[in-house]
């Protein structure tokens, strides 16, 4: 299987294909762990990779952070065109984020990830791509959501500033 790897001086991050690839390991120096490149398609594959994620998330004490083509939604508003959204197809996923407590980063960029390439009434958009993390990932990450050029997929640039420390303004109230 095919493998790349991202590196900066503070993350360490791996795609492979047919699964998903875990370089949480490298990550532990930063008490971080990051899943990426989720690729499974059937709804059995998909909840055992997502009961896999949920045992190594809920049971770890680090900042999380997954993300890839999911290639499923989490509610009906993710999608638009085609057949009504049933619960079903959304309550596996929808289950994993929240016993995860994890929350789709803040986004820029279409809302949709996932076009089928078909026009007028055949017409239907998802949102498959995302990102996701816990509590930690919110305040200093941002994803976003660039022009579909070549696939159908929007792919999906990422931003995280762990330094955020903000200097706190003295606030004057002037009374004249």
């Amino acid at each position: 299987m095919k493998e790349s790897v991202y590196e900066e001086p503070r993350v360490k991050a791996g795609v492979k294909k047919g699964g998903y690839h875990d370089r949480g390991e490298k990550l532990q120096r930063w008490n971080r762990k990051a899943k990426m490149g989720v690729e499974k398609c059937n709804s059995l594959d998909k909840l055992e990779l997502w009961e896999d994620l949920e045992e190594q998330l809920c049971n770890a004490n680090a900042t999380w952070l997954v993300g890839g083509d999911f290639n499923v939604i989490r509610d009906s508003l993710e999608k638009l065109g085609g057949l009504v959204v049933t619960q079903n197809e959304t309550m596996d996923f929808a289950q994993f984020i929240s016993s995860c407590a994890l929350t789709k980063l803040k986004f820029t960029g279409s809302k949709f990830t996932w076009w089928n390439g078909r026009i007028k009434e055949d017409c239907i958009f998802k949102q498959f791509d995302r990102v996701l993390g816990n509590i930690e990932f919110i305040t200093v990450s941002e994803v976003q959501h660039l022009i579909r050029e070549g696939s159908d997929h929007a792919p999906l640039q990422m931003s995280c500033n762990a330094n955020t420390d903000r200097v706190n303004k003295l606030f004057t109230f002037l009374n004249f």
